[in-house]
């Protein structure tokens, strides 16, 4: 068997691990599992679950491929696009297991950059991984020309304002271990342990510690480059495509538009990024609001906000690759991204975010050893119970919508 790689399959290959992998061994866990996939596709998604009957359903990505049981349970008749070929063994006796061997058309062992077909299939998945290309807008590209027509393609992407708070901690992990001198994946993976197990148990998790620190904290590849928004996003698809939902929710509850008035592709794209950029500052806390709807910047401010994110995220990976063992760069890059938000009186808990990262790393700059660091992470009391939302998910419909231009 061929087996080809990219930058994230030779990362995941070498350290063996599978990202997504759920136990679901046992019935009890196997519902457990299946009533949070329909949290997500039918309650956040709007996805209705009688969809899967019959439908034609791409996979890339699919890892031991516990998500797509649900949907072969459900009817669906799967293909699946997975370089690693120990989790297309895993996959394989798992459909058998569970008595929906049948239910796969394909397996192909192969990269999404490499993938070609003719077919065309009802939905098309890539979850987790399309930010980590080297090219994601071409990823995108290339999922999109096998959706068919009325068809939908899902996505998850590590959004780079949703992500914030993790890369907080990947940022203070990396000051910290080259503080310590540790060097080697087990050292920094025991440190990890220290600061991020804690609170990482006292939420509603699918899968374990190690899991998520190899994938995000330790992950090479889980830099701001490899973070990716909806504008880009949107950028790489046919204008056919529109949004069709979003976890986070990015619709703009107050763009009242007459129902009987049809929008071209252009107009829909604008409305959906008009909402995106009046919501997305609050995704660096996600926190959920009893009363009701979030306060909405205006788009104009979002995109500033967003940037000055963006100018925030530079300066921290810089002092990752610089090995810096003090916060001097961390606390000037935060400052910067205060000052954009602080005009705004909508972004108050975005703010509260942001000033614990200050704090934060102020109690570094007095930590002569590693208790020391990890007590400072731990008197951050914000950060033991706010994660931020840093996987978004996306829906995008092929309506056949065409721009109005000729």
């Amino acid at each position: 068997m061929k087996n080809p790689s990219s930058n994230l399959s030779d990362y995941y290959g070498r350290i063996g691990l599978n990202p997504v992998g759920h136990d679901i061994s046992r019935e009890k866990s196997l519902k457990l599992h299946e009533r949070k996939r329909r949290s997500l596709l039918e309650h956040h998604l709007k996805i209705p679950f009688q969809a899967w009957k019959g439908a034609r359903v791409l996979e890339f990505g699919p890892g031991s491929g516990e998500n797509a049981v649900v949907l072969a349970r459900h009817g669906a008749k799967l293909t699946f696009v997975e370089p690693l070929d120990y989790l297309i063994a895993e996959l394989k006796g798992k459909f058998a297991a569970l008595g929906v061997p049948d239910s796969i058309e394909a397996v192909h062992n192969e990269v999404l950059e490499k993938f070609e077909t003719s077919e065309r299939y009802d939905f098309v998945f890539g979850e987790g991984f399309v930010h980590f290309l080297d090219d994601p807008v071409e990823g995108v590209r290339r999922m999109s020309a096998c959706v068919a027509p009325e068809g939908f393609l899902v996505l998850s992407v590590v959004h780079p304002v949703g992500t914030f708070i993790e890369f907080v901690k990947k940022a203070y992990l990396e000051m910290a271990a080259a503080a310590l001198g540790r060097e080697s994946g087990e050292s920094r993976f025991a440190l990890a342990r220290k600061l991020f197990e804690g609170p990482f148990k006292a939420i509603n998790h699918s899968r374990g510690f190690e899991s998520w620190s190899k994938d995000c904290v330790l992950n090479p590849l889980y830099r701001p480059r490899h973070f990716l928004d909806l504008p880009e996003i949107l950028a790489g698809l046919p204008e056919s495509f529109s949004l069709y939902s979003s976890w986070p929710n990015y619709a703009s509850a107050d763009d009242l538009i007459w129902h009987k008035n049809i929008q071209d592709a252009a107009a829909v794209r604008a409305a959906t990024l008009r909402g995106y950029y009046a919501r997305a500052p609050h995704f660096l806390h996600s926190i959920p609001q009893p009363g009701g709807e979030l306060p909405l910047f205006t788009p104009e401010a979002g995109k500033k906000i967003l940037a000055a994110l963006g100018a925030c995220y530079r300066k921290l990976d810089g002092a990752i690759d610089r090995r810096e063992t003090g916060p001097k760069t961390a606390l000037a890059a935060l400052a910067g991204l205060r000052s954009a938000l602080r005009p705004h009186p909508q972004s108050k808990q975005a703010l509260s975010v942001v000033d614990e990262a200050l704090a934060l790393f102020k109690d570094a700059a007095r930590a002569p050893n590693e208790a020391a660091l990890v007590r400072a992470w731990s008197r951050r009391a914000l950060f033991q119970k706010v994660w931020g939302s840093p996987g978004h998910y996306f829906v995008l419909h092929n309506t056949g919508l065409f721009s109005g231009r000729s």
